[in-house]
């Protein structure tokens, strides 16, 4: 019985350890590829009232690219809502295409301030791992046909706020393939709030986000609100 348990005890330590590994196979990763930038990116966005109606609906393309001095700088190629074509007016208003929760702010002052600041950092960062924890690490699951471990995570972002998820990563690689997180505790106006990665290796074999999806809910100047929103990346570039 002693050896049996021992046994047992030893499968369940070695097993561990291996899901562990996958977790550090999948900060390798991000070491190596967490800089590269999108070039081009898709962004739809559907917003919809209280009883489920749409409201309005987004669509645009953005060529991203860093200029001489490293900067990264941004253009509206195309851009419509509710079919009429708003290109001009989302060139000299690039904030005007956005989702009105959702996303952190660019400007580093006001980050701290801003409830989504945090989904700016990844719990696959290297310097963030001190304050990632694993909750739980579940069976494993084909997502998007790739056989993964499934982790539960907690990473805490800032003193007041957390994000919470799961992440599945590839049995054999470690890679990434998707993660799904939200905010604790989220903001007063906001009722609900999800966002998703998607994973994958681009054209060049690099790992990267293919895609990302949010849906959110909550009041916005009173009203209450749905959003749907799914962005498209490619053509990634290392940044300088």
């Amino acid at each position: 019985m002693k050896y049996a348990l021992l046994f047992a005890l030893g499968l369940l330590v070695g097993s561990a350890a291996q899901a562990n590994s996958l977790w550090d196979d999948a900060v390798s990763l991000f070491d190596s590829y967490g800089d590269l930038i999108p070039g081009h990116m898709e962004v739809a966005f559907d917003q919809y009232n209280g009883r489920g109606e749409l409201v309005t609906s987004d669509r645009s393309t953005i060529a991203i690219w860093t200029d001489e001095t490293g900067e990264t700088q941004s253009r509206v190629i195309s851009a419509e809502r509710n079919g009429e074509d708003v290109t001009e007016e989302r060139r000299d208003d690039p904030s005007s295409g956005a989702p009105p929760f959702g996303g952190p702010p660019d400007d580093d002052e006001e980050q701290s301030d801003n409830a989504f600041a945090g989904l700016a950092r990844s719990p696959f960062d290297p310097e963030e791992q001190d304050h990632v924890t694993i909750t739980n690490i579940g069976p494993v699951e084909i997502v998007e046909g790739v056989r993964s471990q499934v982790f539960e995570f907690r990473h805490q972002t800032s003193d007041r706020a957390s994000n919470t998820g799961t992440a599945w990563l590839d049995t054999e690689t470690g890679e990434p393939v998707l993660l799904r997180l939200s905010i604790e505790p989220l903001p007063r106006f906001i009722s609900e709030f999800e966002m998703e990665q998607y994973f994958a290796r681009d054209e060049q074999g690099r790992w990267v986000v293919r895609r990302l999806e949010f849906v959110g809910a909550g009041r916005i100047l009173f009203l209450q609100r749905r959003i749907e929103s799914r962005l498209i990346f490619s053509e990634y570039f290392r940044s300088r």
